[in-house]
């Protein structure tokens, strides 16, 4: 059906310029006809060859116009999902952050029976863990920043898991061999020298997001 419509279309073309050619020869010889014809295909020259390159450059700029129109919504739209994201793994790690310096609050250098406290409730690591899942975090586009944040959760699932140590020993000691300190204590003293660490990778985690947070287009009021 294509090449029926194609042929017709092309045999339509080339029997009118055959007419053209036939009609433009025959009246040659009549100046007056000769003359207007010239003038016309003259015209019709000039406008070809400078209506065409116009053309051509409205019609590139309006293409470019529409291009950097969708690249901007599209930048947008990747910037409002990278800014929530970053914003709820800021508040999670900012929470984590306080928790720990709550249960480093009984220390005191000049007391070595104050020891650090456990809590029953564990840090948190849920929108981290949900957003590497999701496939959300590919929001975070920048390596340096996600960098920092999966090193800051690592501190903070190796910090949950002495924990859940901790509470285990401490109210499920099983079988017990002699030893000059129980388990606890020598957790609570493992997790008293991670903390320093996990403290500064939180922190570390924290100014990278702000300052991916404080380069990103602000969101519209």
């Amino acid at each position: 059906m294509k090449n029926t419509v194609r042929i017709i279309l092309w045999t339509f073309v080339i029997a009118i310029t055959t007419w053209s050619i036939v009609y433009f020869v025959g009246h040659y010889g009549d100046t007056g006809f000769r003359d207007g014809a010239l003038g016309n295909l003259f015209a019709t020259i000039l406008g070809v060859a400078v209506g065409i390159p116009i053309a051509l450059e409205v019609n590139r700029r309006q293409q470019d116009a529409q291009n950097a129109s969708a690249l901007a919504l599209r930048t947008a739209d990747e910037n409002i999902h990278k800014r929530k994201v970053l914003t709820l793994i800021r508040s999670e790690l900012s929470q984590n952050y306080a928790d720990i310096m709550d249960r480093r609050s009984p220390l005191d250098p000049a007391d070595a029976t104050k020891k650090r406290a456990v809590s029953a409730i564990p840090l948190r690591n849920e929108l981290w863990a949900a957003f590497s899942d999701s496939g959300e975090i590919q929001h975070v586009n920048n390596p340096d920043v996600l960098a920092a944040i999966a090193t800051a959760y690592h501190q903070v699932k190796a910090t949950i898991y002495l924990e859940q140590e901790f509470l285990s020993a401490s109210h499920f000691p099983g079988m017990r061999v002699s030893q000059s300190s129980p388990p606890q204590d020598r957790i609570l003293g493992y997790l008293a020298a991670t903390d320093t660490k996990l403290l500064s990778d939180i922190a570390l985690a924290i100014q990278s997001i702000d300052a991916e947070i404080g380069q990103l287009t602000p969101e519209p009021t």
